[in-house]
């Protein structure tokens, strides 16, 4: 752990992002910024999915995903230049772990979601339901974006004393 701790400290990205005072604020913004996107187009299509806004096609909501995909993105970017800058305050977190378990909770439930039961989802009415796997699968998205940012909220107050 110390070996890629090292590594990572010694990377131009982490230099970057400890030595230009806006770096990390403007860093911050835009993980945020995907936050949202993330969180506001995914979770609009599960609460459809889940049978909120019924008068609405789901394949009208599965719109939005393509802006969830762009939040990921930025999300994951900073995320990892925060780890980068500060790489003990994170693998040396438990919260750093539940964030990452919880991701990948998310990856294989929509991995799960778009080999079984999109095709499903996509033929549904403005009016249908979702079938109980489709609503289990919307649920388990919602909680695990939930828990991810709780997780990453909780990095801040459980910061384990590093050797800097």
């Amino acid at each position: 752990m110390e070996a890629l701790i090292e590594w990572l400290l010694a990377t131009q990205l982490s230099d970057f992002i400890l030595t230009y005072r806006w770096a990390w604020p403007i860093a911050e913004t835009v993980h945020f910024v995907g936050l949202v996107l993330l969180f506001g187009s995914i979770a609009t299509f599960d609460f459809r999915v889940l049978g909120v806004g019924m008068g609405i096609a789901p394949r009208a909501v599965h719109r939005l995903v393509p802006f969830g995909v762009l939040g990921f993105c930025l999300s994951a970017l900073t995320g990892f230049a925060f780890i980068s800058g500060t790489p003990d305050q994170y693998f040396y977190n438990w919260a750093f772990y539940g964030k990452v378990t919880f991701l990948v909770v998310m990856g294989l439930n929509a991995i799960y979601f778009y080999s079984c039961i999109y095709a499903e989802i996509k033929t549904l009415g403005p009016y249908d339901s979702a079938s109980r796997l489709a609503k289990v699968s919307a649920c388990v998205s919602l909680f695990a974006m939930v828990a991810i940012m709780c997780c990453g909220r909780m990095l801040t107050f459980f910061r384990p004393p590093g050797p800097f």
